[in-house]
């Protein structure tokens, strides 16, 4: 056997990494994260402890790991790669990137419900959400005052709640959902 390239090595890494933080956001959102300790996450990824702290310092952080990869993927969601759009076109880009993340993150989504209950009791991780959201939007607040909307801040915040509405629904109910119907109800809304 030859030996492992960079790559591979990273990989492996990033396998163990994710490995680590799924088994976390399953072992929060059903037995709490108080009643969660490292070894049982250890555990439950099926690595040493050693190995554990080896990606993460404490608890805490494998928290802030998870609200982190959270907050990438809403960033994602507000990153426009083209130039030259429209603020509708662009306002539709995002609607449809949210629900691109509710459509290929069901899995991940579901184990924050519970998760995000308990969110309330780390101040340094509601400072950073509170941060997000504001910047989320701000982003929207201004697409939608180029479309020249009355309140364009109520309606980016109404916007923002009726997609995180349908994730929450769609994680519920799941195929009994009148899903692609909701989608296209709430693009045709902005399409102008």
């Amino acid at each position: 056997m030859s030996p492992r390239t960079h790559t591979q090595w990273e990989e492996i890494r990033g396998k163990s990494r994710e490995k680590i933080l799924n088994a976390a956001i399953s072992l929060f959102s059903s037995i709490g994260y108080f009643s969660t300790s490292v070894s049982k996450i250890a555990q439950k990824a099926g690595v040493s402890k050693g190995l554990l702290y080896n990606y993460f310092e404490s608890k805490d952080h494998l928290l802030l790991a998870i609200v982190d990869k959270t907050m990438n993927l809403l960033d994602d969601v507000f990153k426009i790669e083209k130039k030259d759009l429209t603020p509708n076109e662009e306002l539709i880009i995002i609607i449809e990137k949210m629900f691109g993340i509710i459509e290929n993150h069901r899995g991940f989504l579901r184990m924050l419900i519970p998760l995000s209950m308990q969110i309330n009791e780390f101040e340094f991780i509601n400072n950073m959400i509170y941060k997000k959201y504001d910047e989320y939007v701000k982003k929207t607040e201004i697409l939608l005052k180029e479309l020249d909307y009355q309140n364009p801040e109520d309606e980016a915040r109404l916007l923002l709640a009726t997609l995180d509405g349908v994730m929450y629904q769609y994680l519920v109910i799941g195929v009994n959902l009148p899903y692609d119907k909701i989608k296209e109800s709430i693009i045709n809304k902005y399409k102008k």
